[in-house]
């Protein structure tokens, strides 16, 4: 495997799985970077549920709309063992959950249990060991399969085998991608819920009128994780337009761009940070969480401003997709 290059200065913007699916994509000298093209979400159901998306992740939509790779049918399997000698380690990419707690390079070994992704990428039977590739944490060797099939056991033997990717892209493909952000950040209202901006002007409204047994501190503490990694790996797709595509015309409003996804993730992490103080602390500041909120629709509003603006620019120019 390939190790991805990622221009955003928080290398932690991508999770384990993702820098998988970057480093296999990569391992092509393909750019990852546009599994995370229209990467922009929030959803709001309501009350205490809502997350990034409504639906499917763009990133699971765009590993096959943009580069092809589909999830092969594997049979159930009790061992990992039973389906060593069925990938074919030049055409796919595995990927198996595994129980961190069982990892010698994790820094959880031995002491605790959390769900890791790796990558298996070869199988030597005469020594009974798989060579496995980790970016976060870096790790790349070879381990014994009875060590590997442990971890993978307590892991809830989850599983995926990848096609080889083959990057389709086309002229139109950065605006096509720009819109569909577009639409994610404008949003839409639907029966069971508000996405986009639609949906956190209607959380900035609901917070008024809360109470404090209103809320899931716990639920709302993984929601707006995602909402920020959503938004957070939409800013490496930018960082990489930026650096290696963009014409030089518009160069300067990708910076001012990244400048302004910055400024909104840093934003939200401070709305996350508040909700956990108020669970430690016991006391939810309505108005403090409702001036944060005005403050994360205002830059949430000058980011579609920004795509507004690109999308106006490249109706003068046509772009390429790298």
């Amino acid at each position: 495997m390939k190790k991805p290059v990622v221009y955003h200065p928080r290398k932690n913007s991508l999770n384990c799985y993702e820098y998988l699916l970057a480093s296999f994509i990569s391992k092509y000298d393909f750019p990852y970077q546009w599994l995370f093209s229209d990467n922009w979400g929030f959803y709001y159901a309501y009350g205490n549920e809502f997350s990034a998306w409504m639906g499917d992740c763009p990133r699971d939509v765009n590993l096959t709309k943009i580069y092809g790779v589909t999830d092969t049918f594997v049979p159930e399997f009790r061992h990992l063992i039973q389906f060593m000698s069925k990938v074919q380690w030049d055409e796919e990419c595995f990927i198996i959950s595994a129980d961190a707690i069982e990892l010698p390079w994790h820094p959880n070994y031995t002491h605790t249990s959390s769900i890791h992704m790796v990558i298996v990428d070869g199988y030597c039977a005469e020594k009974g060991e798989a060579h496995v590739v980790d970016w976060f944490p870096e790790y790349s060797g070879w381990i014994p399969l009875r060590i590997l099939d442990l971890a993978w056991k307590k892991g809830n033997r989850m599983h995926s085998v990848f096609s080889k990717p083959i990057f389709i892209g086309t002229n139109s493909l950065l605006v096509d991608q720009l819109k569909l952000c577009r639409s994610n950040m404008a949003g839409e209202q639907y029966d069971h819920g508000l996405t986009g901006l639609l949906g956190v002007e209607r959380l900035k409204m609901d917070i008024i009128s809360y109470n404090e047994s209103d809320f899931d501190y716990d639920k709302w503490w993984a929601g707006i994780f995602q909402v920020i990694s959503a938004r957070d790996t939409f800013l490496e797709f930018i960082y990489y337009v930026h650096n290696e595509i963009a014409e030089s015309s518009i160069k300067e409003m990708y910076a001012n761009f990244i400048v302004v996804i910055n400024n909104t993730v840093q934003t939200w992490m401070t709305f996350r940070n508040g909700i956990m103080r108020s669970k430690l602390t016991k006391d939810f500041q309505i108005d403090k969480n409702v001036e944060r909120l005005e403050k994360i629709i205002l830059l949430e509003k000058e980011c579609l401003e920004f795509i507004d603006n690109l999308l106006n620019a490249y109706k003068e120019t046509e772009p390429v997709y790298g």
